[in-house]
């Protein structure tokens, strides 16, 4: 008989080795499904993924080793880069969904996450899939308008001193500035889809009184379990970045047209997917990293476990 391991707190405070316990024993407990449900929903994008994946990398690999820019073609080289941007946008909208909705759904549900099916937490899917929309579309437009205020400095710096080394040196210092920016609002996709209750302007808010009150803790946290991620998207990246490279350099050196062969064609987009769907795989331990390290700033902040204990008393009375 199989016998569970206590079930995982998920409102719970917790120093920085008990949230990388608490993440790494979900993984270990609910694997199967993190893994399946993955698989179900990212396979088709990692297939279109794949395709755009390694016609921009050819194109640009090709265009670096040769410096032919009469034969570069700016339209397919943008479309294949814009179209792999926004299927990784649409990949991520989706993997944070999935995500979260299994999180809450082991949390909510009796018997956890033992034989779910797609009906167990459908709903939960598309409510969740909707706040990550809104939130990367205001982040993306965010990031836009950053990029072009950057432009902006830069050039008006540009003018006024004419030295490119003191425009750099100013750009790199509000670049800093940005990165140190960013470690704080990495807590708003956990703030804004796990209380259903807040909206945008108070999750922004939010995200940086915690974000800034424990940057450091948050900080090391965050570089641990990108570690951990990253060793992992290498692992599966390997395959397909040598093959792309060994391909390229052989057309170029000695064989043209090994790049255009069938057999070639087909290895570097069975390994593409492969590595595509390694990432999403790997990414899944930063989100779900991410989401202890909010439950534990949440149960610090707003005391839900005492607050739900409470409920759960008078409910009885």
């Amino acid at each position: 008989m199989y016998v569970l391991t206590p079930k995982i707190e998920f409102y719970r405070l917790r120093n920085f080795s008990d949230k990388l316990n608490a993440t790494f024993q979900f993984i270990r407990e609910n694997w199967k499904p993190l893994i399946k449900f993955t698989f179900y929903l990212l396979l088709p994008i990692c297939l279109i993924q794949t395709i755009a994946m390694n016609s921009y990398m050819l194109n640009a690999m090709r265009l670096g080793q040769t410096n032919d820019f009469n034969s570069f073609n700016p339209v397919s080289f943008f479309t294949n880069y814009g179209l792999l941007m926004l299927i990784i946008l649409i990949g991520s909208i989706l993997l944070s969904a999935l995500v979260y909705s299994l999180i809450q759904t082991y949390n909510q549900r009796e018997n956890r996450l033992v034989n779910i099916q797609w009906a167990d937490f459908k709903e939960q899917l598309i409510k969740n899939a909707k706040r990550s929309l809104t939130l990367l579309v205001v982040g993306v437009g965010v990031f836009l308008l950053v990029a072009l205020l950057f432009g902006a400095i830069g050039a008006g710096l540009y003018s006024a001193t004419s030295s490119i080394g003191f425009t750099v040196f100013i750009v790199m210092i509000f670049m800093l500035a940005l990165l140190i920016l960013v470690i704080p609002l990495s807590l708003m996709m956990p703030i804004y889809i796990f209380d259903t209750r807040i909206n945008l302007r108070d999750t922004v808010a939010k995200a940086f009184k915690w974000g800034f009150n424990h940057f450091w803790s948050l900080l090391g946290f965050l570089i641990v379990v990108y570690i951990i991620t990253n060793v992992l998207q290498t692992v599966t990246m390997m395959p397909w970045y040598i093959t792309t490279i060994v391909g390229s350099l052989m057309s170029l050196e000695t064989d043209p047209g090994v790049t255009q062969s069938l057999f070639y064609k087909f290895a570097i987009y069975i390994l593409g997917i492969i590595q595509a769907m390694g990432t999403y795989i790997a990414t899944i331990i930063m989100l779900i990293g991410i989401a202890y390290q909010y439950a534990h700033l949440r149960e610090k902040y707003e005391g839900v476990t005492i607050e739900s204990n409470i409920t759960n008393f008078n409910e009885l009375q």
